[in-house]
This record gives structure tokens, C-alpha cells and sequence, in this order.
């Protein structure tokens, strides 16, 4: 059988995605808490709370993007997205590559945490 993809349904798994990647975020925050240093992990602004809003903000973008490219109708939505994703996959790689120096943990910092 042939079935259409509605609107109901595209709306009702985008609310489903975003309730999934909400959920998902308190485990990845514990496990989180655990890695990073004592004194990112004070304070109000802590490590924990920027990547919480830092991921909220992504999954908004993300979904105001996706709301945007399916305005002008469901036939050409994988094509639409599939170009501004690649822009972003390739950018995030490249500045991994370029700070990835940056990225790894200096040991001495995980000293003044006992």
C-alpha cells in the first residue's frame, strides 16, 4: 500500500525527536560531570550548564531549519537539508582538525582535582 506522508506526521515525529534528544541529555550531563575538572564544574556557569544550552540552542536551530526547509512543502525536504548538513558536517571536521591539539586533556589539571 501506498502511504502519504502527511503533516500531522512529520510534526508529530519532530515533536518525538525533540523529547528523545531532551531525555538523552540528562544521562550525556552525568557522565559529563564526571570527566571534566572540579573548577570547571563550580560556579553557576559551570561546563555542565553551558553544554545544556549549547544543546538546546543546536537542537532549536536544528529544528527551526527543519521547519524552514519544509515551508515550501514535503517533496523536496531531503534535498533541502541534505546541502546545509554537509556544510556542517564538513565545518565541524575541519575545526576538530584545526583545535584538536587543543582538545586533549592536560594531565596536570586532573591533579588539582584530588
Amino acid at each position: 500500500t501506498s502511504e502519504t506522508y502527511s503533516e500531522t506526521r512529520f510534526i508529530m515525529f519532530g515533536f518525538v525527536m525533540f523529547v528523545s534528544c531532551s531525555c538523552l541529555e540528562g544521562p550525556t550531563m552525568g557522565l559529563l560531570s564526571k570527566t571534566i575538572p572540579k573548577s570547571l564544574a563550580s560556579g553557576v556557569l559551570n561546563a555542565g550548564l553551558l553544554a545544556t544550552e549549547a544543546g538546546t540552542i543546536g537542537r532549536v536551530l536544528g529544528d527551526f531549519c527543519m521547519s524552514t526547509a519544509a515551508y515550501e512543502g514535503l517533496d523536496e525536504l531531503v534535498n533541502r537539508l541534505f546541502f546545509p548538513l554537509g556544510i556542517i558536517v564538513l565545518t565541524s571536521i575541519f575545526v576538530v582538525f584545526q583545535a584538536y591539539t587543543y582538545l586533549q586533556p592536560r594531565y596536570e589539571d586532573e591533579d588539582e582535582d584530588d
